[in-house]
């Protein structure tokens, strides 16, 4: 009961924090169409008072995807506290980002009393994201204090490991833009803004978020199950040509039956060309990095000769052009668009979902808990016995399956057609976020949208400042050696610690005294 007490006690200012939060959520978002503010209209009435169409999705996009999320997030970071230690931390970091980032939203409303324009929204969807991630940030700050009991220290310090590895990169990467004769703080500032400085940023990192993800927790199924899959690459384009060929063979097929059957076909090839790899490894022991990185280019090939022969575009064949890309696929197989004019699309559902169920598959299910003890110890679990070479084809297959699903997807929701060059690095860097999220399924999802931020960054400031996009895979890579070596120095000095821990005291203050009867 004392614990029980104190926990209560030692929570409720979280639990104050997260309704509060949820309640002015709330309020804002009614209060446009109760006219509740001093008379004055916080929205147009009718979306016939905005001036154009882009106009109109922009403000739908805000106010019916982002906003509700926000509220929702709101809702749960009040309730999640009343559950198990846990998941206080994830009550914690919910009520203060979904706090911060929907009351962002309306300060600017607010603040002007009168009709938010569509750059006030897009403005404010910046403003947001920053606020939200300043407050995690803020959050794990403190709880890296000593004695913070909303999380653990080791937890926040690993925390501030990802954030101080990522700034240590772009300082160095700093260096690297001004050996290339541009202003690093001009190439940043245009990068970054354009990533995240407004709703139409916001969607375009979700778009290259989505593979990223998807990708990512293929690399988290393989590296737990002991496998490494270098062939994220090959898997995309497998899966992309495979959806591509099923949706034009099929194309006379209601979109109900053709969607899920092009899905499928993606997932499919893809788990074929992972599954190869993983089965050479486990029966022969061939080197699974060897294996992936060829099947890489044998897929690079095959996707060369398709789109300059059987699956090249005809109309490109009639204009005499003859540019590599395959004929659009049938509109019944297109992802829904989530926020138009950008290309976000269903996808990005589909991979939130799919992180769920992998980490569910990992950490709650008989299957999972095998392919995680074979990456843990092969000999122990072969020792208890499982089949180890059944498990290591399985995590191998499961992993090209989503990296798969993430070329079936790219062609359905955005590209509409499989180009050259589709894969985009996708494969390399979804390995870079899943080992920033630690290969937990769940973590992956905002090392993810880090990337996918990388990603556009990337872009603008090749528009901006002319600073090259390979600069991009040179932070990419400098973050993953920061990590990976931050990672040792820590893991090094945990077990220093606890050996010091563990050791009795040489003046004997640590040897436990007889009981009294038994010394007499």
């Amino acid at each position: 009961m004392e614990n029980a007490s104190s926990s209560t006690s030692r929570f409720s200012i979280a639990h104050a924090l997260a309704l509060a939060c949820a309640i002015l959520i709330l309020v804002a978002f009614l209060l446009p169409w109760t006219r509740a503010v001093s008379g004055a209209d916080l929205l147009p009435r009718s979306w016939s008072e905005l001036d154009n169409v882009t106009s109109e999705r922009d403000i739908f996009a805000t106010y019916i995807f982002f906003v509700p999320a926000a509220a929702i997030g709101g809702i749960l970071a009040g309730l999640l506290p009343f559950f198990d230690a846990r998941r206080r931390q994830t009550a914690a970091y919910l009520a203060l980002a979904s706090g911060l980032a929907a009351l962002a939203y309306y300060a600017l409303f607010f603040l002007e009393n009168n009709q938010p324009t569509p750059v006030d929204v897009n403005e404010a969807a910046g403003v947001g994201f920053w606020l939200a991630l300043g407050g995690a940030l803020g959050l794990t700050l403190l709880s890296a204090l000593p004695g913070s009991k909303s999380l653990t220290r080791k937890q926040a310090l690993d925390l501030l490991t990802l954030v101080l590895a990522t700034l240590a990169a772009l300082a160095v990467g700093s260096f690297l833009i001004a050996l290339l004769g541009k202003d690093p703080i001009e190439a940043y500032s245009a990068g970054f803004s354009g990533a995240v400085s407004g709703a139409n940023g916001v969607a375009q990192t979700l778009v290259k978020a989505t593979p990223l993800l998807l990708v990512g927790l293929g690399i988290c199924i393989a590296f737990r199950g002991g496998m490494i899959n270098i062939g994220g690459e090959g898997q995309i384009l497998l899966g992309a040509l495979a959806a591509t060929a099923c949706s034009l063979i099929f194309r006379d097929q209601p979109g109900i039956i053709l969607a899920p059957l092009t899905v499928l076909a993606g997932a499919l090839a893809g788990a074929v060309w992972g599954g190869i790899p993983g089965f050479l490894k486990a029966k022969w022991g061939v080197n699974e990095i060897l294996s992936t990185v060829m099947m890489n280019q044998i897929a690079v090939q095959l996707m060369y000769y398709l789109l300059r022969g059987p699956m090249i575009d005809p109309e490109q064949v009639a204009a005499g052009t003859g540019y590599p890309q395959s004929e659009a696929m049938p509109r019944q197989v297109w992802l829904l668009r989530l926020a138009p004019p950008s290309r976000l699309n269903a996808g990005l559902i589909i991979a939130l979902a799919l992180a769920v169920v992998v980490y569910v598959f990992l950490w709650r299910t008989s299957i999972g808990y095998r392919i995680r003890a074979v990456g843990q110890n092969i000999h122990a679990a072969r020792y208890a016995g499982m089949n180890v070479s059944t498990y290591m084809t399985l995590s191998m297959t499961l992993s090209g399956a989503l990296c798969g699903l993430a070329g079936a997807i790219e062609v359905m929701g955005v590209n509409h057609r499989i180009l050259e060059g589709i894969s985009g690095g996708y494969g390399f860097s979804g390995i870079v976020a899943a080992l920033f999220g630690g290969l937990h399924p769940l973590w992956t999802v905002p090392a993810s949208v880090v990337f996918g931020g990388l990603y556009v960054a990337a872009q603008r400031m090749q528009q901006a400042v002319q600073v090259p996009a390979v600069v991009r895979d040179v932070i990419l890579g400098l973050i993953v050696l920061f990590v990976v070596s931050s990672d040792y120095f820590v893991r090094r000095r945990s077990r220093q610690r606890a050996v010091v821990e563990e050791a009795p005291a040489l003046d004997g203050s640590a040897v436990p005294e007889l009981p009294k009867e038994t010394a007499a």
